[in-house]
């Protein structure tokens, strides 16, 4: 969604509650873009076993901080499957981007 230089694949991150009024045009923090995991069975988002396959993927796309946008669980008599989708985040520049024209 947004360009940013990648940074080191063990880069600090922020985990932040979702907030959109934060992640409006003009608010504290703007969306990189969206790391998606899916699981056969239940997931927790915050477990730290997918916290370490979002960070790599966060910190390449300059991510400095995630939050969890949608997380759901779909159960049949057959089978459970969970899905998670991150957000990935980063403070605005300073001086912001100027309005792009259409």
């Amino acid at each position: 969604m947004v360009f940013a230089a990648p940074r080191d694949s063990n880069c600090p991150l922020e985990f932040i509650q979702a907030d959109l009024e934060k992640m409006r045009p003009g608010g504290e923090w703007e969306i990189l873009g969206y790391v998606t995991i899916g699981k056969v069975g239940k997931m927790d988002p915050l477990d730290e076993k997918f916290r370490k396959m979002v960070r790599p993927r966060a910190c390449k796309m300059g991510g400095e901080a995630i939050t969890v946008m949608t997380s759901a669980t779909n159960s049949t008599a057959l089978s459970t499957g969970s899905g998670t989708v991150y957000g990935v985040l980063r403070r605005p520049p300073s001086g912001g981007q100027a309005p792009q024209s259409f």
